[in-house]
């Protein structure tokens, strides 16, 4: 285990170390200018918590104080960020992932860093370690953008080959919380985007593939991960439907305190889960499922929000 820091106190530049879940040696970044992830560290070393840290992780040493977004970054470098955000969704979510905000500027690099509190870190621990969880926040506490974002690093580096699910009440907040995470990965560095893919034709040319992207699907052409949002269900007949043919890994179902008939769907989609989960642990993959909600109840919910 390693010792907490003082939040308050000009940090050194120098490393210490700690070992991940594998044994393997990674250094804590104290020297991020991410503060939510030192203030955690700061609330968990007050709560007594030994393990304080883990979320400080950096592998590549070479990479303490680099900029994702320098467009001066060296090919080199590049190959770096990207090969840590492989192993470590952590820095990741410290150093890269940025949340559009309402007025704010566009394009790479706009929005505002990701910030880490115990109630998102705990939902990030349970999905890397494919732990389903039912997470309850406060509003403006980035219940939603927190979700998107670990999805977000899924997504593009940590599952291949993989459905995700996005549910809620209606249909219309499942496409909502699909256009949150394509504009989650509109803001990162253009070489992290992933939009397009090269492969070899039969003539020994190189082919360019697109990704799906429409306001219901969205493809990544290199992982081949997919994600599609998915109905309400406006009657028990429906609900079991949807369950019985959700058959994804990773299944995030949003608001789920004021969906219709949640019940009947967790029921049946018990089973193709089960399958979903056993074959994504045959090829060591993530498989998790994710309730998401505010407070309150379907019976508090505006009639107009649900269905």
């Amino acid at each position: 285990m390693v010792n907490s820091v003082n939040i308050n106190t000009k940090v050194k530049p120098s490393l210490k170390l700690g070992r991940d879940e594998n044994g393997i040696k990674y250094y804590i970044d104290t020297t991020t200018n991410n503060i939510s992830f030192l203030q955690t560290a700061s609330d968990l070393h007050n709560l007594g918590i030994k393990n304080n840290m883990f979320f400080l992780r950096i592998y590549d040493r070479d990479l303490v104080g680099v900029n994702p977004y320098d467009p001066g970054l060296s090919k080199s470098q590049i190959e770096a960020i990207l090969g840590e955000c492989f192993i470590n969704p952590y820095y990741y979510l410290r150093e890269i992932a940025r949340i559009p905000e309402q007025g704010g500027s566009v394009g790479i690099g706009a929005g505002s860093p990701f910030i880490l509190h115990r109630g998102n870190l705990a939902a990030i621990f349970c999905l890397t370690h494919c732990i389903d969880f039912y997470l309850l926040l406060p509003r403006q506490c980035f219940k939603t953008h927190s979700v998107i974002a670990i999805l977000l690093w899924s997504y593009l580096f940590g599952i291949t080959n993989a459905q995700f699910n996005f549910m809620n009440k209606g249909q219309k907040d499942a496409d909502s919380n699909l256009a949150k995470f394509k504009g989650q990965k509109a803001v990162l560095p253009i070489w992290m985007q992933q939009k397009f893919n090269f492969i070899d034709s039969v003539d020994g040319e190189k082919k360019i593939v697109k990704g799906t992207d429409n306001i219901r699907t969205i493809k990544n052409p290199v992982t081949g991960n997919w994600i599609e949002s998915k109905p309400s269900a406006r009657t028990e007949e429906a609900a079991d439907g949807i369950g019985r043919g959700n058959t994804a890994p990773i299944q995030w179902s949003d608001e789920s305190e004021f969906t219709q008939y949640i019940g009947t769907i967790i029921m049946a989609a018990g089973p193709a889960y089960v399958r979903a989960a056993e074959t994504a642990n045959r090829n060591n993959s993530f498989h998790c499922r994710i309730f998401t909600t505010t407070p309150g109840n379907i019976d508090s919910a505006p009639v107009e929000s649900i269905g």
